[in-house]
């Protein structure tokens, strides 16, 4: 089965988000699902030089270097440091309004969002009520974040 380019893309990344080991092309080659519908090597470092720039184009620090090992060959990877995503901070305010949008999002996709009954309607009072408060509903980011 064919691989679509943007699900090869998100392969890509995985792969090498995933190792702090520098990747030869050979090796991506036989890991990311997507680059074994190539016919040929060629076929194969065309594709996998246009993956690059794309990804690099976007602004995923993608970075070239080698082992340390005597011998190895050059390779890819993607540092954690550079792909984090900065710390999140919310107001009270604001973590209150993401409280009600995702109430509202998740009774929005259920049933009596089928049967026709206004968001306003569905809302419960506790989430009414974060709103008017000051209290924030979310803990630390430690607490509900998955740590790398």
């Amino acid at each position: 089965m064919s691989t679509s380019k943007s699900q090869r893309l998100v392969n890509l990344v995985i792969c090498l988000r995933s190792t702090n080991a520098y990747l030869s092309a050979d090796e991506i080659r036989r890991m990311v699902q997507g680059y074994d519908d190539c016919e040929s090597e060629s076929a194969y470092l065309r594709m996998f030089e246009r993956d690059k720039r794309e990804l690099r184009d976007a602004g995923v620090p993608l970075e070239q270097g080698a082992s340390l090992a005597p011998g190895s060959p050059a390779g890819y990877r993607i540092p954690a440091q550079d792909y984090e995503l900065p710390e999140i901070s919310l107001t009270a305010e604001q973590a209150g309004v993401l409280a009600v949008a995702a109430e509202v999002w998740r009774e929005g996709s259920g049933p009596s969002a089928r049967a026709g009954r206004s968001p306003s309607s569905r809302r419960p009072a506790s989430t009414r009520s974060a709103l008017t408060t000051r209290r924030s509903p979310w803990r630390t980011r430690s607490s509900w974040l998955p740590r790398p």
